[in-house]
Formats: C-alpha cells, structure tokens, sequence
C-alpha cells in the first residue's frame, strides 16, 4: 500500500532531473517548504521544490529495538524477526543475532544481560591470547595470498622467534612482501592488531553496559490488536524504573 507525502526534491546538475531528497517526506505541504528553509543555504534554495508524490506506506509502527545489536527490527508475533548480528569489529560476525525471536528492548534486557556476559567472557579470552603471543607461548601468525583472479589461494603461516630464519618461514614472508622485516617487527604488529581488537570490544562493553543500566519498560503488548503499544502513565510510573 502506499499514501501521498510531500518531498523535497533536488535539481540534478548534469541531467536538470529533480530526484527525491532520500528519507525526506512531510504529511504537508508546508512542513517540506520548512524544510528547504531550515536546511539548506539560502543560496541554494532554487535548487530545491516540493512535490505531492505516492510513497511506500511506512512500517515504522511496527517496528521494535533488538536488545542485543539495538537496531529497528519489524516485529513478528511479539518477538523480534530473524537478523544478523553486523559490527565492523571482526570479533563478533553472526548470520544470527542473539536478540532474534526474543523479546523486543522496550520490554525485556534479559538478552541483553546474556550478551553483556559474553562479550566479558570474549573479551578475556582474547586477552589471553595476546598476552600469550606477548610472552611467545603462542607463535606469530601472518596471512598471505598465491595465485591470481579465481584461482587466488589464501593461506596463513605461523612461526616462533627460533623457526624465523628457516628457508619455509622466509618462503612465507616473501609471498607476504614482508622482506625486511625482523621477527620483533612482525610480533610487534601482531600484538597492536590483537590491541585494536581489545579496544573495540571494550568499547561495545561500555555502550552495551549502558543500555543495560538505562533500560526501562516502555511498551506492553496489546492483546486486542496484537501489536506492541506504549504503556499509559500510571503504568509508566509503575514499572518505569524496575530492574
């Protein structure tokens, strides 16, 4: 289904088209002419007009915040939909979010709590890691690619301080373009690699934590139109601040 909004458009400078400002649409007239007003530099405002246009209903309302990655997600059946978990840290990578089938995080942090704890538990394990590669209990491992176009090949190569000067690990770090490096070079950059991992996953603590501590119920579910709403004030002053 889809219903009439108003948009602000832009003139293209190579066409002269007018193509739709993305996310901007007003339910009036007058608020996308506000718009262009509060928005761009009065020397520029004829590059800009309104116009009445059909746009995809939206599916905001039904929308919900998963507890553990905290994105919108459309709700089915009361409970989150299935979703990845996305962080541009390599840590933590999943085709599956925890938060997935749950709770939303208007209602419940009990996923949240869960991911909290394993975030921690991560987090030490990887810091053992790096404190082992540190006292060279683990060896140095580097990665390096053979081949070209489809027939490109990765591969990784590990060694220890007294296996560096073999003939292998040399053959390694040629293909790696590591030609100059020493062994303290390489361990060096391994252990700042392992540093930025910590950093990063140390961060997502802190701001997951924060969610946890901040949390409050905001929605209950309404059993006549099977949908989330948000909860009347006497409940808000009810439950707003329960753990």
């Amino acid at each position: 289904m889809s219903e009439v909004k108003w948009v602000v458009v832009e003139r293209q400078n190579m066409s002269g088209r007018y193509v739709a400002l993305p996310g901007v649409s007003y339910p009036t007239q007058a608020e996308a002419e506000a718009h262009i007003l509060e928005k761009f530099d009065p020397r520029y405002h004829d590059r800009y007009h309104v116009e009445s246009r059909a746009v995809k209903k939206s599916d905001e309302g039904k929308r919900m915040h998963c507890q553990a990655c905290g994105r919108a997600i459309l709700t089915k059946r009361g409970t989150i939909a299935h979703h990845g978990y996305g962080r541009p840290e390599a840590y933590q990578q999943t085709a599956s979010c925890m938060g997935a089938k749950e709770l939303p995080f208007e209602v419940d942090r009990k996923v949240l709590g869960r991911l909290i704890v394993a975030l921690k538990d991560m987090q030490t394990r990887m810091q053992g890691v790096r404190d082992h590669i540190a006292r060279e209990v683990l060896p140095v491992e580097r990665q390096y690619t053979v081949g070209f176009g489809p027939k490109v090949e990765k591969r990784s190569f590990k060694f220890w301080r007294i296996t560096f000067e073999s003939e292998q690990s040399q053959e390694a770090l040629h293909h790696g373009g590591w030609f100059d490096y020493k062994f303290d070079d390489l361990l060096k950059a391994e252990l700042a690699s392992h540093d930025g991992r910590l950093r990063s996953i140390a961060r997502e603590i802190k701001d997951q934590q924060a969610r946890y501590d901040g949390w409050r119920q905001t929605h209950e579910w309404g059993d006549g139109d099977g949908l989330w709403a948000t909860l009347n004030k006497r409940n808000e002053i009810d439950n707003g601040n329960a753990r």
